[in-house]
């Protein structure tokens, strides 16, 4: 049943000037500027509610009552007002990045009015004490609605005793200063628990709040957590039930509960892009109304919900609010062809818009402690597929995405620079921070001072490759990149002749990228030499002083995997070991550290293998003071998006599935290094390639000692492809119990199906659709990052077990009718509409999508016995990270 909703706030009355193309008095062309006031503030989130009750009614839907709280809603009225209630913009024509024409845009904020004194001029509707209102929306523009002085304005559910019947919701549209003002306090005293509170990123930066702007989702959603749990000067607005912070149509951040720890929060957010890159490709300027429609959408969702018992689903409302901001930011005030079309804010069509999302949104739980913060290593992917019970590797969604790509993993933010894809956090976060550099270093105008950044990681890792996809995508495709291999210098005399060479680029037009390999080659002998050219711009050739000009240098370590480790620790201990003081002395003459100093930036490349970690005792003994990184469990979703890669499964092949043998699968996922990195893993993928073509297959593996060249441990490797042999051993075991619990779960109208017989009785063929059931459990597990082993669990493993794969139901279930539907297939069985025994038709041969909910239960069931047929074969089910091959 539809509910009563109340809007009621501070009104401004907006002048929007359209720029015209008649440029003199006597131009011919007709289309000349024009001023137009429109009522804005509270009543265009109430025009909002009220296009979508008119689209709701045209669909035959029930819809809420709709109030206004001020007498004042014409602009005639408004223009009665102090000048402080008027708002200024300047929109211009611009062409779109869709087919369709010029549209308005918003060129400039000319801002509000002169402020002058008196009274809040408003005055509350006729009969807004009698309302009693469901939802109450108020708009608080921080124009004076919050203050005791228009207190006559606030609705009598607000300013009345307890005994009036109070709203289910009240929904406060928030702009800074966040947390002030009598009305502020008497909501969060009074309707605490029903509050939702509406606010901007924009708004907490403006009162300092540290957010990162364009990062990652994990560090965006940590920073907003930090600062509202434990900023002092965000104490005021845990003083609500629900906080939803929106960052444009790209992101929000929901809390649940703010001033309770732990609390829970939830991000909605564009997965492929981070904050503004969705806007990169769009003309400049903007729109107004992104905080008008997120509100209006939220107080729709509750006025139209059904009932709820564990409080209202707020992603829904946020995602449709979301979409609705990128509908404005596209649309502006509507198209710019004719003088004779009228623009304006796009009421119906973005009320359209909130109804029926065009963009897609991920939702994704945030960790949140009991006091402040989050876990510092968290990653929206590492929560699809670990757990506190389960740590290891993320194998199981590293199998999935291997096989489908992206579309495997709907929820995990992911980034696109060129041909480079990652899912991974740190390079997320360290990739776009360096695009944020090279951006703003080409929007600087001339520079005589190179942009200069350093990149490390371990040989193989492909450290140029992700910097040279962000330069094509900054600088253009075509734009210059030069490399030089400082290890083949001979002398300082080379140099010269490189930097000749950059200086060449430049003056003809282009910005190159100056890729320095090796640069600390020759125990870091030609820093020396690159000092003046970074931090001046300048080189010397005898008596002679060059300019290079506006490039960027990129330089590619060797010695070092990661930055933090390039040269010893810059600050010595009262303990320190000799040859450590010596080798911090070699590197300051070396001028190591000033080196670092002339950097803007730096880069840490994964790679295929597990990430590398410093071990200080290893190092002072004289050992390798590398080794593997624990905690770096992402590493083999990263081995998933370079296999694909490397087929040839880039951009646009996002949801073709990689037909491979699933042990060699399990193998390339899961072997422990790959001897030099990706350059291995790309040797090994294009000799099996050459061997045997596609689908890959182990029988395409080359022989022995020269896959010993690209994998750290050949025997296990192949172990790893023979794995689940031995459970296999066991398939015609289990199949009759299989068939007796499916005889178990068939309804009463299904007991006379042909096949419900013992299985002794049952055809060959319907025995091996059996025994193929059994033998697709292994491949089926390892989609959850589990496999078999023989053994017996106890209780509290199992039922670990079961609460995990139970997590990843759906996505094992449907595995489990597409590896049924195939055995179909290759017996012969064609799709059809109504099952025809004789004919081999099966009405079930359709994607799992399709099934009824009666039949996806089935294939649910068969997930949820997972561990009893595992119990009945002598097996049991671990983690892969756990098994012993």
């Amino acid at each position: 049943m539809a509910r009563s909703i109340l809007v009621t706030g501070d009104v401004v009355l907006d002048l929007n000037i359209y720029g015209g193309r008649r440029r003199t008095p006597v131009s011919p062309e007709k289309c000349g500027m024009r001023s137009i006031h429109s009522p804005g503030g509270a009543l265009l989130t109430f025009q909002l509610l009220d296009a979508l009750r008119h689209c709701a009614k045209a669909a035959k839907r029930d819809v809420p009552d709709l109030t206004f709280g001020l007498k004042e809603t014409t602009k005639t009225a408004l223009r009665k007002w102090p000048p402080q209630f008027e708002a200024g913009a300047v929109w211009e024509e611009s062409e779109g990045p869709k087919k369709g024409g010029a549209t308005w845009c918003l060129s400039k904020n000319l801002g509000y009015g002169p402020v002058r004194s008196g009274d809040y001029p408003a005055n509350p509707a006729s009969g807004l004490d009698a309302a009693r209102p469901d939802i109450l929306v108020i708009d608080d523009g921080a124009m004076g609605f919050r203050l005791q002085t228009a207190a006559r304005c606030w609705p009598a559910v607000v300013t009345g005793g307890r005994q009036r019947p109070e709203p289910e919701w009240v929904v406060l549209k928030m702009s800074s200063p966040l947390g002030r003002g009598d009305l502020w306090r008497t909501l969060s005293e009074r309707f605490r628990d029903k509050l939702i509170v509406v606010v901007t990123a924009e708004n907490l930066r403006r009162e300092d709040a540290q957010v990162a702007r364009g990062s990652s989702w994990e560090r965006t959603a940590d920073d907003i957590v930090e600062e509202i749990r434990s900023n002092p000067t965000m104490r005021e607005l845990r003083g609500c039930r629900h906080l939803l912070v929106t960052l444009r149509g790209d992101a929000a951040v929901w809390l649940d509960q703010p001033s309770v720890g732990p609390c829970t929060c939830r991000l909605v957010f564009d997965r492929e892009r981070g904050e503004g890159e969705w806007e990169d490709g769009l003309r400049p300027g903007g729109a107004f109304g992104y905080h008008s429609v997120v509100t209006a959408s939220v107080a729709w969702q509750l006025a139209t919900m059904p009932e709820y018992a564990a409080g209202p689903d707020l992603a829904s409302p946020l995602r449709a609010g979301l979409s609705g901001s990128r509908f404005l930011r596209e649309y502006g005030h509507g198209p710019a062809r004719t003088c004779e079309e009228q623009p304006g804010f796009p009421f119906e069509l973005a009320a359209r818009e909130i109804l029926r999302p065009t963009y897609h949104y991920a939702v994704a739980d945030v960790p949140c402690s009991g006091t402040a913060g989050v876990s510092p290593r968290w990653t929206i992917l590492r929560e699809s597929g670990h757990s506190d019970v389960f740590p290891g590797p993320l194998f199981g969604p590293a199998r999935r995405f291997a096989l489908v790509g992206p579309a495997a993993l709907p929820g995990v933010p992911c980034a696109r620079f060129g041909k480079l894809f990652t899912m991974d956090r740190r390079e997320i976060e360290a990739l776009r921070s360096l695009r944020q550099l090279m951006l703003a270093y080409r929007r600087s105008g001339p520079q005589k001072q190179p942009l200069s950044i350093a990149v490390f990681g371990a040989p193989g890792s492909g450290k140029s490759f992700g910097l040279k996809q962000i330069a094509a995508g900054v600088f253009g495709d075509g734009n210059e990149v030069l490399e030089f291999n400082l290890s083949q210098f001979k002398g300082p005399e080379d140099l010269i002749g490189a930097y000749h060479q950059v200086r060449d680029s430049i003056l003809a037009g282009k910005t190159p990228v100056v890729f320095w390999d090796e640069f600390d080659s020759r125990d870091c002998f030609w820093l020396q030499y690159l000092l003046a050219p970074m931090q001046d711009g300048l080189f010397q050739e005898g008596q002679l002083t060059h300019s290079i000009g506006k490039c960027v240098f990129v330089f590619a370590g060797g010695t070092s995997r990661d930055f933090a480790h390039f040269g010893p620790p810059e600050d010595a201990l009262s303990d320190e070991p000799e040859p450590q003081r010596k080798a911090r002395a070699e590197f300051v003459m070396a001028k190591g550290p000033d080196f670092k100093s002339r950097l803007a930036g730096f880069l840490d490349v994964l790679g295929p293998n597990p990430g590398q970690a410093y071990d200080e005792e290893r190092a002072g003994a004289g050992l390798s003071p590398w080794g593997d990184d624990p905690g770096d469990v992402e590493f083999p979703v990263r081995r998933a998006i370079l296999l694909r890669a490397l087929l040839g499964l880039v951009k646009g092949d996002e949801g073709k599935v990689l037909e491979i043998d699933k042990g060699l699968l399990t193998a390339l996922l899961e072997i422990g290094h790959y001897r030099h990195g990706a350059r291995s893993m790309e040797k090994l993928i294009s000799q099996m390639r050459d061997r045997g073509g596609l689908p890959l297959r182990r029988a395409s593996l080359p022989p022995d000692d020269l896959l010993a060249l690209y994998v750290d441990d050949v025997e296990r490797f192949k172990a790893l492809i023979r794995r689940p042999h031995r459970f296999l051993a066991q398939a015609e075991r289990l199949a009759p119990i299989f068939h007796e619990d499916w005889r178990a779960s068939l309804s009463p109208e299904g007991q006379g199906n042909p096949n419900n017989v013992p299985y002794e009785e049952l055809t060959p063929e319907k025995q091996a659709a059996n025994i193929a059931a059994a033998i697709r459990m292994p491949e089926i597990l390892a989609l959850a990052g589990f496999t078999l082993v023989e053994g017996e669990a106890t209780r509290r493993e199992e039922a670990a077990v079961i609460s995990f794969l139970d997590e990843h139901k759906e996505t094992l279930a449907e595995a489990e009718h597409d590896g049924w539907a195939d055995q179909q297939r290759l017996e012969g069985w064609a799709p059809g509409d109504v099952r025809d025994d004789p004919a081999r038709i099966h009405d079930l041969l359709v994607p799992y999508a399709e099934l009824s909910e009666e039949e996806k239960q089935k294939d649910r069931r068969t997930v949820d016995d997972y561990t009893k047929y595992a119990r009945s074969a002598g097996f049991k089910v671990v983690p892969v990270a756990a098994a012993s091959d």
